[in-house]
């Protein structure tokens, strides 16, 4: 199989398409000498025409159609790293994406492997955007135990197992629980009127006894056993 090799042209206004001085044509002449020098062949061009370099790779018409077809990898040839981006974070965020779909990223008119640069401007940029993405993932990490603690103090729980019954069933269950006549009902008495009633679980299943049990005596319940019959 060929090596896949695809030359990529920008121009930001739309009457540099056919400017020399930073054109496609010029743009498309760089390239080619490249090829030729290291001879291979150009497979395929991509132009983003009316583009600034400021965009993000998905913001550009044509090569973010390059981001469903990147299989296989093969070797991105710019004139230089400006054709690339005008803003260097967006280059080298481009640069990255492509580097860890294993993409060769090639300057041409310096013969420059842009995205294993060891310039010092290329350097920084790495740490840079690796800084970026930290913080950006401490930001999240933040954001959502703020939202967490805003939830547990609404609703008193956010995390865990889901409750075992709302509050109207908890009101219930405690009604159905009181004394009557000096006895207290039994366990599946009260599973029998829940169910009777329509009273639904957290999971949905019918009451029974052991669930009731749970939810009466289990780790926070305030009502105290009393083992009698109904």
């Amino acid at each position: 199989m060929n090596l896949r090799i695809v030359g990529y042209c920008r121009v930001s206004g739309d009457g540099q398409h056919g400017n020399d001085q930073d054109g496609i044509p010029r743009q498309h002449r760089i390239i080619e000498s490249w090829a030729k020098k290291n001879k291979v062949q150009i497979s395929q061009w991509i132009e983003d025409l009316g583009v600034s370099g400021t965009l993000a790779f998905a913001d550009r018409p044509e090569l973010s159609k390059l981001l469903i077809n990147l299989t296989p990898a093969g070797v991105f040839v710019v004139e230089k790293a400006d054709r690339l981006a005008r803003d260097l974070i967006e280059g080298e965020l481009i640069i990255r994406h492509l580097n860890k779909a294993g993409w060769k990223v090639i300057s041409a008119e310096t013969g420059e492997d842009l995205a294993n640069s060891e310039s010092p401007t290329a350097i920084l940029m790495r740490q840079l955007t690796g800084a970026i993405a930290e913080f950006d993932r401490r930001n999240i990490v933040a954001r959502l135990r703020v939202s967490r603690e805003r939830k547990r103090k609404e609703i008193g729980k956010c995390e865990g197992r889901k409750a075992f019954c709302d509050k109207n069933a908890l009101a219930r269950i405690r009604k159905l629980m009181r004394k009557k006549s000096g006895t207290r009902p039994s366990l599946q008495w009260v599973a029998n009127q829940l169910n009777a009633e329509g009273t639904k679980s957290a999971s949905g299943k019918m009451w029974s006894a052991g669930m009731v049990y749970h939810f009466v005596y289990g780790a926070g319940a305030k009502v105290k056993r009393t083992p009698v019959g109904a």
